[in-house]
């Protein structure tokens, strides 16, 4: 049994998720390995169709509510030849069919999140725990948990990544008008 067939797939939330620009927001998952139950391996150093793959919203800075561009994709792809192609274009095609035959239309990122872990199989969700930025894998903390909580870790990463300072409260309604005297 090879290196790639002891690793599990996980969804991979790191510390260089959320990104700000003026204008609008995202927010990004990575797929790596997990192998002996606690190390956490990239992808891109093994022949996994998943090495590469993100998954991504954005948001606009002015309406952080909403939430739209929800995708799966190839980002950052350092080299493809035609087997790779292939490869990914399989992995894409299985996540779409997956969506479009699901019968949940994700309302979230979170469940968004969760349905392409569904469809790729993958099990295991990892948050990055480090207290500094670790150049390599290795040299993180992590906590490994089960894909039954993508949807709600998920969910409430990103809230955070809109609104770093909370929610701001509504303005209050103006009061009525006094009634006019008859």
């Amino acid at each position: 049994m090879g290196y790639l067939e002891k690793m599990s797939p996980a969804l991979f939330m790191g510390r260089a998720a959320v990104r700000n620009s003026g204008d609008c927001g995202t927010y990004s998952l990575t797929i790596v390995g997990v192998h002996d139950g606690e190390k956490i391996r990239n992808l891109s150093d093994c022949d996994s169709p998943m090495a590469d793959l993100t998954v991504n919203c954005q948001w606009d800075a002015k309406k952080p509510e909403h939430v739209y561009a929800m995708e799966a994709e190839y980002r950052a792809v350092y080299a493809v030849d035609v087997v790779r192609a292939e490869a990914m274009a399989k992995t894409l095609r299985t996540v779409k069919r997956f969506l479009d035959r699901s019968p949940v239309r994700p309302e979230t990122f979170g469940q968004f999140a969760l349905l392409v872990a569904q469809a790729l199989k993958i099990k295991l969700l990892v948050i990055d725990r480090s207290l500094r930025p670790v150049q390599w894998h290795t040299e993180g903390e992590y906590q490994i948990l089960d894909s039954r909580e993508i949807q709600s870790r998920v969910d409430s990463a990103l809230y955070s990544a809109r609104w770093p300072e909370g929610k701001p409260e509504p303005a209050p309604a103006p009061a009525p008008a006094p009634a006019a005297a008859v």
